[in-house]
Order: C-alpha cells, then sequence, then structure tokens
C-alpha cells in the first residue's frame, strides 16, 4: 500500500473516531459548537481524499506521522476543548497539502 492509500485510511479513521466522540457528548451545546466545525473538516477531507484518488504518490513518510500523531491526539480528546483542538489540528494538517 503505498502512502497515498494509507493516508486515506487515516483521514477516514480520524474523521469516524471524531464522528463517534461527538455523538458521545450527548451535550446539545457542546454538539452545536463541534458541529460546523466537523462540516468543515469534510469539506477539506473530501478535497484531499480526491487529490490523493487523483494522482501519483504526493504524501510522505512525515506526512504519515503527522496525521497518526494527530489520530492519537482525536483519541485522547475527551472534552470539548480537546475535541476543537484535534479538529483545528487536523484541519491545519490537511489545509497544507490541498
Amino acid at each position: 500500500m503505498d502512502n497515498d492509500a494509507k493516508m486515506l485510511e487515516l483521514l477516514g479513521n480520524s474523521l469516524t473516531d471524531l464522528e463517534v466522540k461527538y455523538r458521545a457528548t450527548n451535550d446539545f451545546a457542546t454538539q452545536q459548537e463541534l458541529e460546523p466545525q466537523i462540516q468543515n473538516l469534510v469539506a477539506q477531507i473530501t478535497t484531499l481524499r480526491k487529490k490523493l484518488r487523483e494522482g501519483p504518490v504526493i504524501m510522505t513518510d512525515e506526512d504519515l506521522a503527522g496525521m497518526r500523531e494527530i489520530q492519537r491526539q482525536i483519541d485522547a480528546a475527551a472534552d470539548k476543548q480537546s475535541m476543537l483542538l484535534a479538529i483545528a489540528r487536523t484541519a491545519a494538517f490537511i489545509g497544507m497539502r490541498v
């Protein structure tokens, strides 16, 4: 599996993890604050996924390591602030690659 395919997998897993944590908050106010951030992230991920499907290998080993670190932060996110930070880091990571 090349790095682009690995990145596709990491992006999918990271988004799913965020959505599961979002649902688990059970706090309407928190969900209302997180929803637009997640929607923006979904749009960015969609753009990057399209780019990864279209071209040759563009992701480096360092890119994969960076996304894995972000995914660890998502996994560790336990409250609204840590989730917002994880979303922001994911968006910044993607924004530098699209």
